[in-house]
């Protein structure tokens, strides 16, 4: 298993778990502070918020895992959808994370400090910066992951692959560059297949004036044809008499 399968894997599962506990305080707060003294349901916009990020985490992170374990080329799988759903994902826990950290500043400016411990209005402001906390730290794992699988993929489609439609555990970010890769059905050229039929410089390929086939000196092979078409004759060795020719 890759490195960056190993981190999604890691990064996702502890957003699961995060969006969780995000989801259940929210609705603890939004149960606590919904009812008021006039009867009017008061429901502030990091609630909602919370609520909604809580849900589409806790509904695409699983089955984002659970597509990329047990089915490969599903479309939530894919890498170019996987990178556009985290990416609202985390820009909603950004978004939240800023919401409660301007609440903060209206309903808890003092900090936690100054309530009685155990009280509910200390129970309320200890969940409040929970929620802020865990907002931030699901945004920072989930926008981490994303710039780096991100970087990943845009490498490894600058050269060549296929990598935006597979899934993390099918892309291959390590692979060569496909220029640079061996085709094993090319054969290389060796001494044995160059009068071959497919030579163009063979001599069933070459026509002598005439329309008359040319033919090869006795004892000279296809193999003694050059790459310029003329064919070689054979060495004398010393020693050896020149053959005699008719004096013109």
């Amino acid at each position: 298993m890759s490195f960056i399968s190993v981190l999604r894997i890691v990064v996702l599962s502890l957003c699961l778990l995060l969006g969780l506990a995000i989801l259940g305080i929210t609705a603890h707060i939004t149960a606590l502070t919904t009812p008021s003294s006039t009867g009017d349901p008061i429901f502030f916009d990091f609630e909602g918020l919370g609520l909604v990020t809580g849900s589409l985490s806790t509904i695409f992170i699983p089955t984002m895992l659970v597509l990329g374990a047990i089915r490969h080329g599903a479309f939530l799988s894919m890498i170019a959808v996987e990178l556009c759903v985290l990416g609202l994902i985390w820009v909603l826990w950004l978004a939240n994370a800023a919401v409660l950290t301007e609440w903060s500043q209206i309903f808890f400016p003092d900090g936690c400090g100054v309530f009685i411990s155990g009280s509910l209005d200390f129970t309320v402001c200890q969940e409040f910066f929970a929620l802020k906390g865990l907002s931030f730290t699901s945004w920072l794992l989930l926008m981490i992951y994303s710039g780096i699988l991100l970087v990943l993929a845009l490498v490894s489609r600058s050269r060549g692959d296929r990598v935006w439609t597979v899934s993390v555990s099918q892309a291959t970010f390590s692979a060569p560059p496909k220029e640079f890769a061996i085709d094993a059905s090319v054969q290389p050229l060796s001494v044995n297949n160059i009068g071959s039929v497919n030579n163009p410089y063979s001599a069933s390929n070459i026509q002598m004036p005439g329309g008359q086939q040319f033919q090869y000196p006795s004892g000279t092979s296809s193999s003694g044809i050059l790459q310029t078409g003329v064919p070689t004759q054979q060495i004398p060795v010393m020693g050896q008499q020149h053959p005699q020719y008719p004096q013109v």
